[in-house]
């Protein structure tokens, strides 16, 4: 009798993503809140990052054997969705847009329109983080996925990471293993996660 072995999601529906994970970023997995950047194996979609909350320093969450069956872990999952710098044709003003929507004579808004939400609060995220407002932008219009990390993180770290997902997953320890098995070992065997 044949066994039939069910193919790979990915196989059946090629215009899915192939995620895999690129860098560890953050600070030490489980126990402190960190994460991981991802790129699409097949090149359709910006590099996205899943950032990890450890549960909080509170007794209800931390026993004599390490995390309690209380401690849930928040991830938020963010796309890293490259911005450039172009002029306003109105104002003269820097716009900072998402790099799909610069150069299109086909938007049915002005291109203002189309500026990140969080570009006015800069300042605030630079005088925070003690970066310029300059090295923020360059940030955000970066080829580099974990530059563009850095600076997305300025921001969540100054108004919150769910501002850029309000719907994030809160797992158990084993629920975490589950889903970063493959990350975790890699990190723990000193693979390629950075």
């Amino acid at each position: 009798m044949a066994t039939h072995r069910k193919r790979p999601y990915w196989i059946d529906h090629p215009d899915q993503p192939r995620w895999q994970a690129i860098r560890r970023v953050g600070d030490s997995l489980p126990d402190y809140s960190g994460g991981f950047l991802y790129k699409d194996l097949r090149g359709r979609y910006e590099e996205e990052a899943d950032w990890i909350e450890a549960p909080p320093d509170e007794k209800e969450f931390w026993g004599a054997e390490g995390f309690t069956r209380a401690a849930r872990w928040t991830v938020y999952q963010i796309s890293l969705e490259r911005q450039v710098e172009v002029p306003d044709p109105t104002t003269g003003r820097m716009l900072l847009v998402p790099a799909g929507m610069a150069g299109r004579d086909d938007l049915p808004n002005p291109l203002s329109s189309y500026e990140e939400w969080f570009v006015e609060k800069l300042p605030e995220v630079a005088r925070t983080c003690g970066e310029t407002v300059e090295a923020l932008r360059a940030g955000f219009c970066s080829e580099d996925p974990f530059l563009r990390f850095r600076a997305y993180e300025s921001v969540a770290l100054t108004v919150g990471w769910d501002e850029f997902y309000c719907y994030p997953l809160s797992l158990t320890m084993g629920e975490l293993n589950r889903r970063y098995r493959s990350e975790f070992s890699r990190m723990h065997s000193g693979g390629t996660l950075a």
